[in-house]
């Protein structure tokens, strides 16, 4: 099965998810190996279960601080030939003729952030099923504001989730609070 990555199509898949009560697993890679150890292991799940179309997430970041997984899936330690080629693996992976083809396989970018990463957000999102727009190193009103001007310019084409508090720091060295619901909302 090609790729999903219409936004519609992607939403459907949510709700079947939530209709079936499952979770929709998301794996982040940084190269051909994991990538495809997370392709057979979704294969083994879906013929344990009996689900020959089991859904997956496959995400990568790109200029991540904590860890750059599309600089580090090439030794050109460069974050678009890295992501270009992550999706080339994905696409011969998923393919017909493929191990994977009938997986239903999304592809997310992960903690794309709203400054390193401009060059990223300014590419076409057809090639991609989600996007977590990570502008939670500025001042939460900011992070808000920087995170609905995105979905207003891309939301129509690409699914998108936001990450609503200041991280100061994802490594664990200094505590924040995490998101409440209700802080969310």
């Amino acid at each position: 099965m090609p790729l999903i990555t219409d936004k519609k199509l992607v939403l459907n898949i949510y709700r079947e998810a939530e209709q079936k009560k499952w979770t929709l697993p998301c794996f982040c890679t940084e190269n051909l190996t994991t990538t495809e150890a997370i392709l057979e292991a979704t294969k083994q799940f879906g013929e344990a279960k009996g689900i020959k179309d089991v859904p997956v997430i496959i995400a990568i970041t790109c200029k991540y601080d904590h860890r750059s997984q599309a600089t580090n899936y090439t030794h050109t330690r460069r974050w678009d030939i890295g992501l270009k080629l992550f999706l080339g693996d994905l696409k011969i992976m998923t393919d017909k003729g493929s191990p994977y083809e009938d997986l239903r396989v999304m592809v997310h970018l992960d903690h794309i952030q709203c400054d390193d990463d401009l060059e990223l957000l300014s590419w076409d999102m057809n090639s991609f099923s989600s996007i977590m727009f990570d502008a939670s190193k500025l001042p939460f009103d900011e992070n808000i504001k920087l995170t609905s001007e995105f979905v207003k310019e891309k939301g129509h084409q690409i699914l998108v989730e936001g990450a609503c508090d200041e991280i100061v720091d994802a490594s664990g060295n200094i505590k924040t609070e995490l998101t409440t619901a209700e802080k969310a909302e």
